[in-house]
């Protein structure tokens, strides 16, 4: 969201991008674009996304805006209700295919909310972008919506090679069932290297019995 809302403030737009505060969120940063985090009573489940759903409806319904850009499937209900009543555009970014990650799927109830709001918004949203082909012509099938492809890859830096830094393998996101990070360890014991896992998820006590099962600690 930093390379996105940054690149948006570059070209000359006024951005502000909301989220909601985290039991272990650090203080935000200060950047060239407006930020800002709505607190929920409930943290987790259910309860929660109903509980941000709403805020974020009424904390977005007073500001002003030309376009709205919803982050996923978690907001697409309040982005398009927004859009709609303000007669403004509405963009989706799809960051994965959500209603098939593992931990929707393999709950029965979950997947079919997460499907039904899929099969009725995403092609309400004729404009959008994701992160790979794949996933592109997938919602071009079932959805008949033609999204680009703008990659989620880490910003270019420049290494000082008078560290000596070693070979780096790096996973950064959420580190959650499904996501191969299994594979990815076992893998380790034929690198010549060491893989760097920056973030956290609902796998990661099953990913640190993984390094101490194939020895890569």
């Amino acid at each position: 969201m930093q390379r996105i809302c940054g690149s948006l403030a570059g070209a000359g737009y006024q951005v502000l991008l909301v989220g909601y505060t985290r039991k272990n969120s650090v203080p935000l940063v200060a950047k060239e674009y407006e930020q800002k985090r709505i607190n929920c009573l409930f943290k987790k489940g259910k309860l929660f996304y109903a509980e941000y759903n709403i805020r974020l409806f009424f904390y977005l319904l007073f500001k002003k805006a030309e376009c709205i850009c919803a982050i996923d499937m978690d907001t697409l209900l309040p982005c398009y209700l927004l859009s709609v009543a303000k007669g403004i555009k509405r963009v989706y970014d799809a960051h994965e295919y959500f209603s098939q990650l593992d931990e929707v799927v393999s709950r029965a109830l979950i997947y079919k909310y997460w499907h039904w709001l899929e099969q009725i918004f995403i092609p309400k949203f004729k404009n959008g972008y994701t992160v790979c082909k794949s996933i592109a012509d997938i919602f071009q099938q079932k959805f008949g919506v033609s999204y680009r492809v703008i990659r989620n890859v880490p910003q270019i830096t420049v290494w000082n090679q008078a560290e000596k830094n070693p070979n780096v393998l790096l996973y950064q996101g959420a580190v959650n069932k499904g996501r191969g990070l299994e594979k990815l360890i076992e893998a380790m014991k034929y690198i010549n290297g060491e893989l760097w896992i920056c973030g956290h998820g609902n796998f990661f006590k099953e990913m640190k019995l993984a390094v101490n099962k194939h020895g890569v600690s």
